[in-house]
């Protein structure tokens, strides 16, 4: 099943508590809605909005075949920040 919006605020939540300003949410089927995007754009949108990286399981299959995660997570990670779409 995708990540939805309630598991997104509570992951929000949680970030929030540690103070983070970037979270990296792992999810086996990705996101529920439209796509990643707009699921994180969602993320920064919240009364305190969060910077966040969504990671699926295609994602963790093209590390698993020599793809840099550092690379990918930052590539995603500018996406968000400078609202790249």
């Amino acid at each position: 099943m995708p990540a939805d919006f309630m598991t997104m605020a509570k992951f929000c939540c949680v970030l929030d508590s540690f103070k983070a300003k970037l979270g990296i949410l792992f999810s086996k089927f990705g996101v529920s809605g439209e796509n990643r995007t707009a699921f994180v754009r969602t993320a920064k949108s919240l009364p305190r909005p969060r910077n966040m990286v969504v990671v699926d399981l295609k994602d963790l299959e093209s590390v698993a075949t020599g793809q840099n995660l550092i690379s990918l997570l930052r590539a995603r990670y500018e996406s968000v920040r400078l609202n790249i779409r």
